[in-house]
């Protein structure tokens, strides 16, 4: 009877850490941005750059190792700095998302059609491909936390000479324990 007892005492004790753990999650909502300058002589562009979200967000530093999930809420995107014609457009624009060696490419969006004047400084929705947010998330959410975004692409003529920034509203949660 004892150890019937005893068993049912330790499961019970169980259950409760379990749940009092759940309790101390942490969730916390941050932004994560990155500005990638397209400069191309030529209608053609090809750029690759690299998001530290460890060195972006403190949020991200400081659980780096507790991370239990993480979301995209929302990903949107801002062309800044534009020199062209009024004319000028993306013809074809793909973002893929990689880890830090240039490993494990997903296609993150793909846009077309993208006339660029009326842009300038309007931030956009950035329409994107779940496996390519499912890949950037599993890079967020792992040691050391960095993503290679490679961004290419034709436009309806060259040359080329535009930043375009891309912001990501993410949901961290964590457990310190």
């Amino acid at each position: 009877m004892l150890k019937k007892i005893a068993i049912i005492y330790s499961v019970l004790t169980a259950i409760l850490f379990i749940l009092a753990c759940e309790k101390l999650d942490v969730k916390e909502d941050f932004g994560l941005e990155m500005e990638i300058i397209v400069a191309s002589a030529t209608a053609d562009f090809d750029v690759t750059v690299m998001l530290d979200a460890a060195a972006e967000s403190s949020i991200i530093d400081e659980y780096s190792t507790h991370i239990k999930d993480i979301e995209i809420l929302e990903a949107k995107y801002t062309i800044t700095n534009f020199v062209g014609t009024d004319d000028q457009q993306i013809d074809t624009m793909t973002i893929t998302v990689a880890d830090e060696t240039g490993g494990g490419i997903v296609n993150i969006s793909t846009m077309n059609n993208i006339l660029l004047p009326p842009l300038v400084g309007k931030e956009e929705v950035l329409p994107v491909n779940q496996a390519g947010v499912s890949r950037f998330i599993d890079l967020l959410k792992s040691p050391p936390h960095k993503t290679q975004f490679h961004l290419y692409g034709t436009a309806n003529k060259g040359p080329l000479d535009f930043t375009i920034k891309l912001k990501f509203d993410v949901r961290m949660t964590a457990n310190p324990l």
